[in-house]
């Protein structure tokens, strides 16, 4: 019964919703202005799969940018910016190398206050008793350097600071929690032929957006819920050898290692292929399943699509097993000798207002895992089981990560609606598998420079102990103000 009404409620809450279109908790306005890690500029990678994004302009001595002056055509002074004796080559050198080192990052501070119901049928004559409710302060920076002191030569580093800044009676939280180095690798190359890179930096094999099976290097996965958050590479080396129009990258992964052969390799070939992006690459480290991907990207009309496909001979992960003979009906155990295959293929629309600021985008992903389970139910019906087996070790909570075989995940942004400071988002995920998602509307409003605020209303649906449901049917209020956040 509490299923039905929750599939009931869900519908009710999808139709009432259908007019809120994504808004972070940022507005697009915001997200536009947060800074990202310029990994690629230095040799120019022509792929997306190790896609270059801008770490900041390179500022001439005069404060003006040198991207202003290449296309003013004039210097600081308003002489010619080129001379007549000036070559190609060294403008490319100008663009590259910089004076000093840059120094930039991103601030974040907020406040959260969330009240949860878990009977959304009676809500409304229990608004003033909510069944939990709690109130959170996020505060942290991001802080890199970018040093270009000539043309063959860069390095680059990212740090993040977060609070707490110490334990605060968690035993578990350690120094790493509070300062961590997201970020630090530099970059040389031989004859302009071949461009090298060393140190510890991010990884970005796949296309995907919510899921990425394809990403099989990075320490982190992609969050679905936040996508667009950066993700932790391992300490490696990685070789590129553009040839034509199409990209050769070689990686010697060397994160965590005691003896010569913990070291990892891995390889990837990106073709252009007319306005079709192909990737396929393949990884090999001792006590990992090796495993094998493809990824293709295309514009199809005003709709950009995107597809991955990835083959492991075993899994990494300890699998549940029911059994009579053990003491809690459960064991744990490895399959290293079976094909695993994971699937993903989305689409992106982004539709831009000509008279107002605005924007309208919409990303929908389907997901097949074949590392989850036919039955995800083997996880909560065995829930002493589950717990035994995690308290011995021989289970990890990263285990029971994304149990399911099939799932699905799409939002829908709308920032600066109709030219004003409102933002609106709608986002869902499904597990397909044990029938449990969520979806959530949200509304931000711009408040003036410097302060957002922010209005959500998470709706969790589903069976107790299910992946998205661990408590059942829940409706949520979330209420979040931030202040004085943004890139520096």
């Amino acid at each position: 019964m509490a299923k039905t009404r929750g599939q009931v409620l869900f519908a009710v809450l999808c139709t009432l919703s259908a007019g809120f279109v994504a808004a972070p908790l940022w507005s697009e306005s915001e997200r536009d202005k947060s800074i990202v890690t310029d990994e690629n500029a230095l040799f120019g990678d022509s792929s997306s799969g190790e896609a270059a994004s801008s770490a900041g302009k390179e500022v001439s001595e005069g404060g003006t940018s040198l991207d202003d002056n290449l296309f003013s055509g004039t210097s600081n002074n308003g002489a010619p910016l080129v001379s007549e004796i000036e070559s190609s080559s060294q403008l490319d050198a100008n663009l590259l190398t910089t004076a000093g080192v840059e120094i930039g990052g991103s601030y974040r501070f907020s406040g959260r206050a969330v009240w949860r119901w878990d009977d959304p049928a009676t809500i409304i004559e229990n608004l003033d008793g909510p069944d939990a409710e709690s109130a959170s302060v996020d505060l942290g920076a991001t802080i890199f350097f970018d040093a270009r002191p000539d043309e063959d030569f860069r390095v680059f580093g990212k740090i993040a600071i977060n609070y707490p800044f110490d334990s605060g009676g968690e035993e578990d939280r350690k120094f790493d929690d509070v300062f961590h180095v997201e970020e630090l690798f530099s970059d040389v190359n031989w004859n302009e032929v071949l461009f090298l890179r060393g140190g510890k930096h991010a990884l970005n094999w796949g296309v995907g957006y919510f899921f990425s099976p394809a990403d099989i290097l990075n320490v982190t996965e992609i969050d679905p819920g936040n996508p667009e958050a950066d993700r932790e590479g391992p300490v490696s080396i990685r070789t590129h050898l553009p040839f034509g129009v199409h990209n050769l990258y070689a990686y010697v992964i060397a994160d965590d290692i005691d003896n010569w052969d913990d070291i990892g390799v891995a390889s990837k070939v990106e073709f252009l292929i007319g306005s079709m992006e192909l990737g396929i690459g393949a990884s090999y480290r001792k006590d990992t399943a090796p495993s094998a991907m493809v990824t293709a990207s295309f514009p199809l009309w005003d709709v950009d699509v995107f597809t991955e496909g990835v083959i492991r001979y075993g899994s990494d992960k300890t699998f549940l097993e029911e059994s009579d003979a053990a003491p809690f009906g459960v064991v744990a155990v490895a399959r290293d000798d079976e094909l695993f295959y994971q699937a993903t293929a989305g689409a992106s629309y982004v539709y831009t207002f000509d008279e107002v600021d605005s924007l309208i985008s919409v990303v929908a992903q389907y997901l097949y895992n074949g590392e989850g389970y036919k039955d995800p139910s083997i996880l909560s019906n065995n829930a002493p089981g589950v717990g035994a087996l995690i308290e011995s070790g021989a289970l990890r909570l990263s285990d029971l990560a994304n149990p399911g075989r099939h799932y699905a995940a799409a939002s829908a942004t709308w920032s600066g609606v109709f030219g004003t400071d409102l933002g609106l988002r709608l986002f869902w995920i499904h597990n397909f598998s044990d029938m449990s998602g969520f979806v959530t509307p949200a509304l931000t409003i711009d408040v003036f420079e410097g302060m957002i605020v922010s209005f959500e209303v998470p709706y969790r649906y589903g069976e107790v102990g299910d992946e998205y449901s661990p408590t059942g049917d829940s409706l949520s209020v979330t209420f979040q103000v931030d202040l004085g956040s943004g890139a520096f």
